[in-house]
């Protein structure tokens, strides 16, 4: 009589199980749900649990790098764009220069102007550069006159804003912005005697204080820039 062989069961084939499974058992197994029961409900051999359960450390290590990773890339989108690059004229950064150079703090300044910090140091750090481009541009497109005052005496109009004269030394003479006493204005203009421009110092700390509606004395200028032996240069 032939023997009939036995013959073995085929081996199943071996599961895949994700990062997130393995964390699903061993979370049940620290529950307290036994190997065996867990091994029934997901339809993979006992020792593939006691596996997962000896290796724990290293895949919950390696759920945390993951998660991390995932954490660290969805930052990196969620990054605000940058903000456009805002024009500043030249004007807007003399006023920030004297308002700097009046006290006001930086930050201060950014935020009422809705600019970055860095942007006003960087004024700050050109300061130089700036000033003497206002000067040059300046000198060659805005207008420079005298009319006279009430009093009968001269007042300048230079950069739309009035100025008295201050002192006077030698053939020269100093001219004050009319805020310096109210507002506390450094600015100063150096003219010759008969009306050259020679120099401009310091900036304005407020709105132009000049237009033809707030003088009332005669609106013929006194002297035009024609008459300050143009070209102007600077000494």
């Amino acid at each position: 009589m032939t023997s009939v062989k036995e013959t073995k069961p085929k081996k199943l084939k071996r599961k895949f199980i994700s990062l997130q499974q393995k964390i699903d058992i061993l979370d049940q197994l620290n529950n307290g749900k036994k190997s065996t029961a867990i091994a029934k409900d997901m339809e993979l051999n006992e020792s593939t649990i006691r596996t997962i359960k000896q290796n724990e450390s290293k895949i919950r290590n390696a759920v945390m790098s993951r998660s991390l990773h995932t954490l660290t890339m969805t930052s990196v989108k969620e990054k605000k764009p940058k903000l456009k690059r805002k024009f500043i004229s030249l004007q807007q950064k003399i006023y920030i220069l004297d308002q700097l150079n009046n006290g006001k703090k930086s930050t201060a300044i950014a935020k009422d102007m809705g600019l970055n910090g860095s942007t006003i140091r960087t004024i700050k750090q050109n300061e130089s550069k700036i000033r003497k481009a206002v000067m040059s541009r300046s000198l060659h497109t805005l207008k420079a006159f005298f009319l006279p005052s009430r009093a009968g005496k001269s007042v300048l109009i230079f950069q739309s804003n009035k100025f008295w004269v201050n002192n006077q030394y030698r053939d020269k003479l100093n001219w004050a912005c009319r805020d310096k006493d109210t507002k506390g204005c450094l600015c100063r203009v150096q003219t010759t005697m008969n009306g050259r421009f020679i120099r401009i110092k310091g900036g304005h700390n407020h709105e132009p204080n000049f237009t033809p509606l707030n003088f009332d004395a005669p609106t013929q200028p006194e002297k035009p820039l024609t008459d300050w032996h143009t070209p102007l240069k600077s000494t």
